[in-house]
């Protein structure tokens, strides 16, 4: 669908701020007929990301009606929102450029649902961060399903060749297809046994930091932060202030830069973009304890929690990201700020 682009600014949109016009429940929280509602309708350009539609069948999947998730796909339509996602290059690697859609929420919600099957190639590595939280116990079976994962990426590729190369009619991009999949095959059947090398190192590596103690308490202590000292950290220059507590209990880390800490440098000539930044600061701060996300050693917080992560990732793309998390908001503001990145955080309070 084409569109005229309005020039109004983009304002990204918490699942939670969904949620208050949720008419699912006995009552929402905010009405439709809302200062607020109409607000996101008339002032700003509201969007949604695949990590929206990603909580929205996440709320079905748990156990609760179909009309819920049906309701939110609603109530983005009533707010003429927008997709925007991450684009991937040649290679399939993730860059820093945005697609945006002025399509039907139903269009791309039916699009994720399709496409879903290939989550279950990514969801091992994500499991990387699970771990450190606690979260896997048993890391044996944690580095067989990395394996499998990758093994069962690379039959399936396979079968989309052959599926193409058997395909009566091919049109020149079934054909640019055909090639990009002779050649990427054979890369990464090479790259197996690397990937396995690399697993089982990081699985052994997991295992000792979790032996004692789930690996982010384990880095809290090692770190001696005065966790009520880290909390009263406010703007601004938070982050700097953050290093410099950090700094302050441990000498060893003097001669460190703040940058190289929260592993925002290139890596391998390889260029960090700013909202991969953001999602190393964000990781950083859960794990030493900032208005850290609670119980993340269970599967479903944890998840909620990498959710909050990408959405902070997916804001920084626009003028405003609006939320009703505190602790949500705070760490994504701490990131933006140090990266001056021109979003603004904006906490909603209901009254």
């Amino acid at each position: 669908m084409t569109e005229e682009y309005s020039g109004k600014p983009l304002a990204y949109l918490d699942q939670n701020i969904l949620d208050l016009f949720s008419e699912y429940k006995e009552k929402p929280l905010l009405k439709k007929d809302s200062y607020f509602f109409r607000y996101l309708q008339e002032e700003v350009q509201t969007v949604y990301s695949p990590i929206t539609l990603e909580e929205i069948y996440r709320s079905v999947r748990n156990g609760k009606s179909s009309k819920y998730g049906i309701e939110f796909l609603d109530i983005l339509k009533e707010l003429n929102a927008h997709y925007i996602e991450l684009t991937t290059d040649k290679d399939g690697v993730q860059t820093n450029n945005l697609f945006r859609s002025w399509d039907e929420p139903y269009v791309h919600f039916n699009n994720y649902i399709q496409n879903i099957y290939l989550k279950k190639f990514t969801e091992p590595s994500i499991k990387n961060l699970f771990a450190l939280y606690g979260g896997v116990k048993d890391f044996e079976g944690f580095k067989t399903e990395q394996i499998e994962a990758l093994d069962d990426l690379l039959q399936f590729l396979e079968r989309s060749l052959s599926h193409l190369e058997n395909r009566a009619y091919k049109d020149d991009y079934l054909l640019s297809q055909i090639e990009k999949y002779n050649v990427e095959i054979p890369k990464l059947q090479k790259q197996r046994d690397k990937y396995l090398s690399h697993v089982q190192i990081s699985t052994k590596h997991l295992a000792e930091s979790n032996k004692n103690q789930p690996a982010h308490k384990e880095l809290r202590e090692k770190l001696r932060i005065n966790h009520d000292n880290l909390q009263k950290i406010k703007f601004p220059n938070a982050l700097e202030k953050i290093w410099d507590l950090i700094q302050d209990g441990n000498s060893e880390l003097k001669n460190i830069e703040l940058d190289e800490f929260f592993q925002l440098k290139d890596q391998d000539n390889k260029k960090t973009y700013l909202f991969q930044k953001v999602n190393k600061i964000y990781n950083m701060l859960n794990l030493i304890g900032y208005y850290q996300d609670e119980d993340l050693h269970k599967e479903k917080r944890f998840i909620a929690s990498f959710s909050d992560m990408s959405h902070a990732s997916y804001g920084c793309f626009c003028e405003y990201l609006i939320t009703c998390d505190k602790n949500f908001a705070q760490k994504t503001a701490v990131a933006y700020e140090y990266l001056n990145l021109a979003t603004q955080v904006s906490l909603f309070k209901l009254k």
